[in-house]
């Protein structure tokens, strides 16, 4: 037990380091281009003061991507705050509606890159599960990246999730690559075991809709 604890807390630091460099880097980006836009600005008024008319309309595409990357900014901030406080949490459960969009807010970039469209569809229950919310974000990370790395590009990815009776299920779905070979990759992860086991959930992969499934017995 001691030694999976130990697993686990090393796989987690690294979890955390990889997503928070992840939309650090993305909040660098926006920056970069409202940086970029901010020059396109100065230059026009440089050109004004020599006496050439302002071109109005690119003037609001400047004024317009400016403000469309500081939502993008103030989106990632408010996603990486999310994150980071899922690990002080003191409580022993989790909002999987709001694990689930966020993992899938923290797996855009990745997803944009390999040309996969990202769809969460869950019920409009809330599902409340008793495990750390930090464990679980973890857990449905892997399971979507994963899942993303085997799709083709321009595939759309769905995230689903329901609860029947006392049983939580999640479904990434559909896959290009043959399910048998994603569970084989997930299960090689050292960290993997160890993460079901303490979620009480087990892995499942369904052939026939060629979808990875989470199951969660609490």
């Amino acid at each position: 037990m001691v030694q999976q604890s130990g697993e686990l807390e090393k796989a987690g630091l690294q979890f955390f380091g990889k997503m928070s460099a992840a939309n650090a880097h993305e909040i660098k980006n926006a920056l970069a281009v409202i940086n970029e836009n901010a020059g396109l600005l100065e230059d026009l008024t440089v050109v004004a003061e020599r006496g050439v008319p302002l071109d109005l309309q690119r003037l609001k595409r400047v004024a317009t991507v400016i403000k469309q990357q500081v939502a993008r900014a103030d989106h990632i901030a408010k996603s990486s705050n999310r994150f980071s406080h899922s690990v002080d949490s003191c409580h022993e459960s989790a909002d999987l509606k709001r694990s689930l969009i966020l993992v899938a807010d923290m797996a855009t970039r990745f997803a944009n890159l390999r040309d996969v469209d990202l769809h969460v569809a869950t019920e409009q229950a809330t599902i409340t599960l008793h495990v750390r919310p930090f464990t679980l974000l973890h857990l449905l990370w892997l399971c979507l990246h994963a899942a993303i790395k085997a799709c083709k590009p321009g595939q759309v990815l769905k995230i689903a999730s329901v609860k029947i009776g006392g049983i939580t299920k999640v479904r990434y779905g559909p896959v290009a690559k043959p399910v048998a070979a994603l569970m084989a990759e997930l299960r090689a992860m050292p960290e993997m075991d160890s993460l079901l086991q303490s979620m009480d959930s087990s892995l499942q992969m369904d052939p026939d809709s060629a979808a990875l499934q989470l199951t969660f017995d609490n």
